[in-house]
């Protein structure tokens, strides 16, 4: 079972029709079937919850929890704030997603190309209890900006594939209704690195 909060697919209400014909998603939806996966997609009652689990989520995320108004918890009262400072506190390019800041902002002007070198430790497990959840260094343009940052792991059991570094690449540029970005990607290398002792 996967579960997942935003849409399988592309849209919101996950309405196929417009796109039956779409090579990727004839790949999903097969994938999906051979694999006799369920997807559940909780997304409405987690929003329907009070507060909000997805907000406080975010707002635990990004260190926002200590903001949140007393008389109303939807609202969040920031201090005084740059929009430079903002930035530094949500966390910039080179993030590793609601874990680690990177070390130093080394980011290019837009329009420019970035480059980003990723070294992956694959998690490791001992019968069936993770012994190491994994880390992930970056190198963003030439430059150390996140050194063997440690993911998030959901709980401390082996999951299938889990000490695998196999399976598919995947690339996200921002949703439909997001900002609008040129998000474009190229030269892109996976190289299984050998086991050092």
């Amino acid at each position: 079972m996967v579960i997942t909060h935003e849409p399988t697919y592309w849209l919101g209400n996950d309405d196929v029709r417009s796109f039956t014909n779409d090579a990727l998603y004839q790949k999903k939806l097969q994938f999906i079937r051979d694999n006799n996966i369920v997807v559940w997609r909780f997304h409405d009652h987690l929003h329907a919850r009070q507060p909000d689990m997805s907000a406080v989520g975010l707002a635990d995320a990004i260190g926002w929890s200590k903001y949140q108004s007393k008389d109303d918890p939807r609202v969040y009262v920031l201090p005084r704030l740059s929009l430079r400072d903002l930035a530094k506190e949500v966390g910039t390019n080179g993030s590793l997603y609601r874990v680690a800041k990177p070390i130093v902002n080394v980011s290019r002007a837009p329009n420019d190309w970035q480059t980003f070198d990723i070294i992956q430790h694959a998690p490791t497990c001992c019968n069936g209890a993770l012994t190491s959840p994994g880390d992930i260094t970056l190198i963003h343009n030439g430059v150390l900006v996140l050194d063997r940052a440690v993911p998030r792991v959901r709980n401390d059991h082996c999951q299938p594939g889990m000490t695998e570094m196999s399976g598919s690449i995947m690339l996200q540029d921002h949703e439909a209704n997001g900002p609008m970005t040129v998000m474009r990607f190229r030269n892109i290398w996976f190289r299984p690195l050998t086991p050092t002792k």
